[in-house]
């Protein structure tokens, strides 16, 4: 049984596939992409049991058939290869793959398909069309918030909330949240959730407008002098004036700036973690942006300061302790 297909496209469609392969799979098979051909359509399968893509492309094939391929020594492969064709043979019985390039031959271990687990097909289905600009930028604007604690699943992932012709995105590791906004969609779908009200404060009479750009470089160079295990910074805004501070007592480091805002509001320090707030900044490409607070101890809210009736996105981050 063979195939041949050009090595760069191969490898780009099994980079989206992987995206479904987890870390530390439960079974070994997990580990593989299903390869599956038919009418000389190559089907690229992957699944951690929860999540499942696939992907198809042409190829030249003479036969169907279908094999388990392990998914690190193959894409390894092929990121060490030139853009060229290549031939995968497949023994039937023992299920060994030979891969033959200009440069030489490379043989892997392949299971069964049959030992590949059934991807589970949904009852029903509905269906929403979105520009993948806009799905991009969504993700690329909400992810980097997802927190990394599998002990909290529902965190680990960012939530959509359709509701016909707009998307809401939110995410959150409990110490920031954000949300996006987009209207460029198109569907009779309507699925909603619920965010506990004590997450999202309503009640912020303190709002400070700020630059951008030099608000991040400023965290930016006063986090060098921070402690490396809170990376706390302090805020103390006043009218017109935001000082930003840092100190790491166990090494004497000290550093403070003072940058020009617009702010409404009693005077109020408060501490955030800098890493937190400079990742936040980052993904926003307006020249200003707008901080809420209300409390030391409550959750401020980051927006930036433009006019889009199209997409919004809303930031919360939550504050850190004040050292003595």
């Amino acid at each position: 049984m063979k195939f041949s297909v050009s090595s760069s496209e191969l490898l780009r469609q099994l980079q989206v596939a992987s995206g479904a392969i987890g870390s530390s799979p439960v079974l070994p098979i997990l580990e593989d992409f299903l390869f599956t051909i038919q009418n000389k359509k190559l089907t690229i399968t992957a699944t951690d049991l929860e999540t499942s893509i696939s992907t198809t492309m042409d190829v030249l094939a003479d036969d169907d058939f279908a094999v388990a391929v392990p998914a690190k020594i193959l894409l390894e492969t092929l990121k060490a290869l030139p853009q060229q064709p290549i031939t995968f043979s497949v023994d039937e019985e023992k299920f060994g793959i030979e891969i033959t390039s200009s440069y030489g031959k490379y043989k892997l271990a392949g299971e069964k398909s049959n030992d590949f687990p059934e991807i589970p097909q949904p009852d029903s289905v509905d269906t929403v069309k979105l520009s993948s600009k806009f799905l991009i930028e969504a993700i690329n604007k909400t992810v980097f918030a997802t927190s990394n604690d599998d002990l909290r699943p529902a965190m680990t992932g960012v939530y959509f909330q359709v509701d016909f012709n707009k998307l809401t995105c939110v995410a959150t590791d409990a110490h920031k949240l954000v949300k996006y906004n987009t209207h460029h969609l198109a569907g009779e779908v309507a699925t909603t959730f619920i965010v506990p009200k004590k997450v999202i404060p309503v009640d912020n009479p303190n709002k400070m407008q700020v630059n951008r750009g030099d608000f991040q470089n400023s965290l930016k160079r006063i986090a060098i002098y921070a402690n490396k295990t809170t990376n706390q910074v302090v805020l103390d805004i006043a009218d017109k004036s935001l000082n930003i501070s840092a100190q790491d007592l166990d090494f004497s480091n000290e550093a403070a700036e003072q940058m020009s805002c617009n702010y409404e509001g009693d005077p109020i320090r408060i501490a955030f973690n800098a890493k937190f707030l400079i990742e936040m900044l980052g993904v926003l490409d307006t020249e200003e942006v707008q901080v809420e607070l209300s409390k030391p101890s409550r959750a401020g809210i980051l927006t930036p300061i433009e006019e889009n009736t199209e997409r919004e996105i809303l930031m919360l981050v939550m504050p850190v302790m004040l050292n003595n």
